[in-house]
């Protein structure tokens, strides 16, 4: 649990890292991560987590990337969308462990199987068009 106020020092960090990132600084934002984040992963929002996989998948970081991943698993944290599977997927192909991605894939299927939220908001554009194109 975080305590009290450390919600607010969390989203400080964020978006501190955030703008270190968008200001080519990524591993001044990766060394805040480290030694002030990292240690505790269960209390960690998935946003803060969602853009350290970012950062790393962008900045080439991929061994980074599967330890922070393997880290929070192990913390018993599962992804909740499957833009972060997508990235540990790409990040374990170019590493060249195909046997860790079989089993990323085998054990996270179900999120690829139900509509994200994405495809949510697709449908409902989609529906709203085609109600105008009935009524015009």
């Amino acid at each position: 649990m975080l305590s009290k106020g450390q919600g607010k020092t969390i989203r400080t960090y964020e978006q501190l890292v955030c703008a270190l990132e968008k200001d080519n600084r990524a591993d001044e934002a990766c060394r805040i991560w480290e030694f002030k984040i990292a240690h505790d992963l269960q209390s960690v929002p998935w946003r803060f987590c969602r853009l350290m996989l970012g950062i790393y998948y962008r900045n080439n970081k991929l061994d980074r990337l599967v330890k922070l991943f393997k880290n929070l698993e192990a913390c018993g944290r599962k992804p909740p969308s499957k833009d972060i599977v997508r990235k540990v997927e790409d990040a374990y192909e170019m590493l060249g462990l195909v046997e860790e991605k079989k089993e990323l894939l085998e054990k996270y299927k179900d999120l690829f199987d139900k509509p994200s939220s994405n495809d949510k908001k697709k449908g409902r554009q989609f529906k709203k068009i085609k109600r105008g194109e009935i009524f015009s």
